[in-house]
């Protein structure tokens, strides 16, 4: 004692959904008052405590669906070495993968859920203006989104920060534009052109199915869209990435992500 504010935020993520908020809150309550009896200052009102108190209330007892299992190191091996990166088709699939992957975004604004539901105000576009960022050494390619499901039309940012091994999303990301160059520039940004030459958006239908036929050959759990992003914010974690930059990263507003 005192608690530290982290310790307080993590406490209150590691109830969110399987309890009320009004539980939340009598639990924080409580606490509260053992610090003042013993006259240990509160760090309570920290930010990221609210953020988490926040996300109690939201979700609440309503949140029931079983959580889903992480995509891990060894589904994205397995996945690259089903691949040939010179074929279109497994470039995008390369790409979006990564990008979903150490992107920590939803698979939802990466893909297209049909051939008919492409919208270039929900979904990120050939001609989106992508940015090269070097901050302290570190190489990071920005794309910007035009939604987001936490602040919808002030959408926000895909980031790709380069790593020294065969996981790296920014190559992937250059193999895809390299590959998939004739692609136009309205089209979704993991389209990829087709046998016939013309060109297809990737949907997240032929994405999964791709990936699962993948993994079922290397004898690994089938995993879902949201994986992805589940499995990418777990490894920044335990790389030592602060949970702050990792929010950030994946457009979080609140410690939800603390739940992976």
């Amino acid at each position: 004692m005192p608690v530290s504010h982290f310790f307080l935020a993590a406490f209150i993520a590691q109830h969110v959904g399987e309890v009320g908020g009004d539980m939340v809150k009598s639990s924080m309550s409580g606490i509260k008052t053992w610090h003042n009896i013993n006259g240990a200052p509160w760090e309570g009102e920290y930010r990221w405590v609210e953020l988490a108190r926040h996300t109690a209330n939201k979700e609440g007892t309503a949140f029931r669906r079983e959580q889903r299992g992480p995509v891990t190191i060894k589904h994205m091996i397995a996945l690259r070495a089903a691949l040939d990166l010179s074929i279109p088709f497994h470039a995008a699939i390369w790409a979006t993968a990564m990008a979903a992957f150490w992107g920590c975004r939803h698979l939802g604004k990466l893909t297209i859920p049909s051939l008919d539901k492409f919208d270039p105000k929900l979904h990120v576009t050939c001609s989106a203006r992508t940015k090269r960022i070097n901050t302290n050494g570190a190489i990071a390619t920005s794309v910007p989104l035009p939604w987001t499901k936490s602040i919808r039309d002030r959408g926000g940012k895909l980031i790709l920060t380069a790593r020294d091994d065969d996981l790296c999303p920014n190559k992937a990301f250059a193999n895809h534009v390299c590959v998939n160059k004739d692609t136009p520039a309205d089209a979704p940004l993991f389209a990829f052109m087709a046998k016939d030459g013309n060109w297809s958006p990737m949907t997240k239908d032929w994405f999964m199915r791709f990936c699962n036929a993948a993994w079922q050959k290397a004898a690994l759990l089938r995993d879902f869209g949201h994986s992805f992003r589940i499995g990418g914010s777990t490894e920044l974690l335990l790389a030592g990435v602060p949970c702050e930059i990792v929010a950030a990263l994946g457009g979080w507003t609140s410690l939800a992500f603390l739940l992976y």
